[in-house]
């Protein structure tokens, strides 16, 4: 008896034992809901109870949603009990609880609760509470650092619709008040954060300038430092290395510094160790030592947050690695293990976190360098694993416009997409280890992140790929080439059906500055008449061609008639058109030349170019839009359609054929018009117009088409996602092909790639400024060549030959503008269309135009009329 007794006691204890704890925050939530009786409780109760609850949340204990949320509005509603005896003051404490218990949920990286919690309380807000904007802000901060950067703009627009009616206008207003500064200097720093993150540099720092003056003004140092940790960031971002160590170096005597929180401290070492390793990278070797001896301390400093220990130790091993010290690097990274543990084990509440990918990268680079099977397997799981939760997150996050792309993520996604490729040619064997490596890299690939082949930095990893892709995207009369920019030293890959060759060149950053010379000096000296501005210009493609064109691929390129570049996107864009090879004609005049994002995306397009409707036919050409109507403020210049100007439109629309073929011109060239369902058969569009470029959108092209009742008539790239359009497009318009840098995230963000998201194949369009007679020239000839059976890549090869003069006439009468349009897509096949047919649709224009049309259609109806009638007369 007692033995059972015995058992019974014990089985008891255990099933005690494993019973689960009670959560704490329902004795919390208790407590807040017997305050909601006045008498039985004070403000200064609710927030000493508020400090608990905030404590909970900030612990990074798991977080039941229900709970929370029922504890934030049991809290609320306590301090709303107060509101008869203090007015709207405890209505204000109450969103403040709201407010920082979604920053406490935040900082333990609940990220999903935390913008509920921002979203419901800005929503539930009253119209005039102070707070409401900075909630909204709040949530864009949250959003930005889940990398959803579309969800970010949209509060950030909420947050400004608010402090306008405040009284606070954020480009306007300078605010005395010191919490409207607050507000606004928050509004710039999160509004530039992601503008950086999405890199769109310019306007980032423009934000940043003005959050830097803000706090200066009212000396707050929670903007001080936001403002002095952004621009370091964005410097580091921007590759400056010397000027994010002046920054700190600047920072570190003043007063206000030594005030900042030790978790802030921990940051801003973090970023000067990042510089440090830049730096070293560019050749500054001391800097290696800086690097470690930055990082070091924070990695050992107890008031570091536990984050940025384990970063600034996963950034000495980056250190020890750049610098071929691997062994070092590996007994950094079995420390890094043994505190922090397995990647997986970190931040499972966003798979988006910076630190696992680097942890990841580094322990899978690791493993392949010391050539362990073992290791390199292991950690090949974990890297594939948190690979493929980021496609799967980023997948769900999109909805289409902004791409939801972030500099540094994207760049470390790649990185780590680059080095599963490397293990899997190092674990295969045979020819299935190709197939792997490729199949993973199509996997990337087709989420949308086109750039992963740029930091490969592997010559055999690339042999084996190209080896594999060239039969689908070369001949012996096509050239290819990739290249691929690395912040060290850059690489070119040229090849056709026969052989591959291989050539190091100037990192990135040199070829960026090289490839922007080019163009403003081509600019300058389309537009200038002056011979002494060519000296300049022919220094400018001498130092390109030599950059870009190494001796190799120029011998290379002399016994081919097309090339296909691929990776030029990520250094601004270089005109290849304007190199020059051995007798000094331009290229663009020796080869037919073509712009794609990815090797994989030239497949994708190639299929699906051979895939084409035959029975699509007709063109739409779409000229000079009314843009006095439209919502820019700056004058520009108007765009004639007189008679010399229609004979060229008429050559277009003639080349083009059949009686689907349409001018739409002036008032009735609306977006309504040029983008509805008929465009699904058409073969060809053509829009000559103004080009907008707004630095402080994420997709800053766009074109400017004449208003309506319902649209501005400005359309961006981020409003092509929805819109049909035919395989070819000339889009003849100043900058729509421009963009921030984006490097390692190719594409996607200027108004060639929404083109091609939208169904084009082949697409004219341009980075610079462009000339409107050279655009109609230009244009008609490029549409005659292809109707006479030429691929596109080869029609604007032509089309180039008749407008440019010989070399041996004057240098000031080329007409440069030709030389700087490009072809972005695919374009290596004619174009599979029915017959051309002469018959024309004219719509839009003047009165007067249409007036003189219907006298030439009466008059050649009258001759008709006679000439029957002189046949009948013979006939009797």
């Amino acid at each position: 008896m007692g033995f059972m007794a015995g058992g019974l006691v014990g089985w008891a204890l255990i099933l005690f034992l494993q019973a689960p704890a009670q959560d704490p925050l329902l004795d919390l939530r208790d407590r807040a809901r017997a305050f909601a009786d006045p008498a039985q409780s004070t403000t200064t109760q609710i927030f000493e109870l508020g400090k608990e609850i905030w404590t909970h949340f900030a612990s990074g204990a798991p977080v039941d949603r229900e709970i929370a949320l029922s504890t934030i509005e049991a809290v609320q509603t306590a301090f709303r009990a107060h509101k008869p005896s203090k007015g709207d003051a405890v209505e204000r404490d109450a969103t403040s609880f709201a407010w920082w218990s979604g920053a406490c949920l935040r900082d333990a990286e609940h990220y999903e609760l935390a913008a509920e919690v921002f979203a419901q309380q800005a929503a539930q807000a009253g119209a005039n509470e102070p707070l409401r904007p900075y909630l909204w802000i709040e949530l864009a901060t949250t959003r930005r650092m889940q990398a959803r950067y579309r969800d970010a703009h949209s509060a950030l627009d909420e947050a400004q619709k608010l402090l306008v009616p405040l009284g606070v206008d954020p480009f306007q207003h300078h605010p005395a008040d010191s919490e409207q500064a607050l507000y606004l200097g928050s509004w710039f720093d999160v509004t530039g954060d992601v503008l950086m993150h999405e890199g769109v540099l310019e306007a980032a720092h423009l934000h940043f300038e003005e959050l830097a003056r803000r706090a200066e003004a009212h000396a707050d140092n929670a903007l001080r430092f936001a403002g002095l940790h952004n621009r370091m960031r964005l410097a580091l971002v921007a590759h400056q290395p010397a000027l994010v160590r002046s920054l700190w170096h600047e920072a570190t005597p003043q007063s206000w510094f030594s005030e900042i929180s030790a978790v802030d401290a921990a940051k801003l070492d973090v970023v000067r160790g990042a510089a440090a390793l830049d730096a070293a990278e560019r050749g500054e070797r001391n800097a290696f030592d800086e690097a470690r001896t930055v990082l070091d301390s924070v990695a050992s400093r107890a008031t570091a947050s536990e984050q940025s220990r384990r970063f600034a130790s996963l950034m000495a091993v980056m250190v020890e690695l750049v610098r071929s010290r691997i062994g070092e690097a590996n007994a950094l990274l079995a420390a890094v293990n043994s505190r922090y543990g397995s990647p997986l084990a970190h931040d499972t509440s966003s798979v988006l976190s910076e630190s696992n990918l680097w942890h990841a990268l580094l322990a899978l680079r690791i493993a392949r360098l010391l050539g362990s099977s073992d290791e390199l397997r292991a950690s090949r799981q974990i890297a594939l694993r948190l690979l493929e939760a980021q496609v799967e997150e980023w997948r769900s996050q999109r909805t289409g416009g902004h791409s939801q792309k972030a500099f540094t993520h994207a760049t470390l996604r790649n990185s780590l997409a680059a080095e599963l490729v490397k293990a899997e040619v190092n674990t295969g064997s045979g020819d299935s280890r190709v197939a792997n490596a490729l199949n993973l890299w199509i996997r990337v690939h087709s989420s949308g992140h086109a750039g992963v082949g740029n930091d490969l930095g592997s010559r055999d990893l690339a042999l084996e790929g190209v080896q594999k892709l060239r039969s689908s995207l070369a001949t012996r009369s096509t050239a290819v080439v990739v290249l691929i920019p690395e912040r060290f030293e850059s690489c070119l890959f040229w090849f056709d059906d026969r052989e591959i060759e291989f050539d190091t060149i100037a990192p990135f950053y040199q070829l960026e500055s090289a490839a922007r010379r080019l163009d403003a000096t081509a600019q300058l000296c389309a537009s200038s008449v002056n011979p002494g501005d060519w000296s300049e210009y022919r220094q400018a493609v001498a130092s390109a061609s030599a950059m870009f064109l190494p001796p190799g691929l120029r011998a290379f390129l002399a016994n081919h008639s097309e090339l296909v570049i691929f990776g030029a996107e990520d250094v601004a864009w270089p005109s290849f058109e304007l190199f020059e090879i051995a007798d000094g004609e331009p290229l663009g005049l020796q080869l037919a030349l073509c712009y794609t994002p990815s090797l994989v995306d030239g497949m994708l397009l190639a299929k699906a170019w051979d895939s084409i409707r035959p029975e699509r036919s007709g063109s739409c050409v779409v000229v000079s839009p009314a843009w006095q109507q439209s919502v820019l403020s700056e004058a520009l210049p108007d765009l004639p359609l007189d008679s010399a100007e229609q004979v060229l439109v008429s050559r277009m629309l003639r080349a083009s054929g059949t009686s689907k073929s349409r001018l739409l011109h002036g008032s009735s060239a609306t977006a309504g018009l040029v983008f509805d369902e008929s465009l699904e058969d058409s073969a060809a569009l053509t829009i000559i117009t103004h080009g907008i470029f707004d630095p402080l959108r994420a997709d800053p092209a766009g074109l400017l088409l004449a208003p309506d009742g319902t649209h501005d008539g400005a359309v961006w790239a981020s409003d092509m996602e929805r819109i049909g359009v035919p395989p070819v497009v000339s889009l003849f318009a100043c900058r729509v092909g421009l963009a921030h840098p984006r490097r390692y995230d190719m594409g996607g963000h200027h108004l060639g790639r929404s083109m091609l998201d939208s169904g084009a194949l082949a697409i004219l369009l341009n980075t610079s400024e462009i000339e409107y007679r050279v655009s109609l020239e230009l244009g008609a000839e490029f549409h005659e060549h292809l109707a006479r059976g030429h691929s596109p890549t080869q029609a604007l090869r032509l089309a180039r030959l008749n407008l440019v003069p010989p070399k041996q006439s004057s240098e000031a009468a080329v007409p440069i503008h030709a030389l700087l349009v490009k072809l972005y897509g695919y374009g290596a096949k004619p174009l599979p269309v029915r017959a051309f047919d002469p018959e024309l649709s004219w719509r839009g224009g003047s009165a007067k135009q249409s007036c003189l049309i219907g006298i030439v259609a009466a008059i050649l109806a009258a001759l008709a009329f006679v000439w029957i009638r002189k046949k009948r007369l013979h006939g009797r």
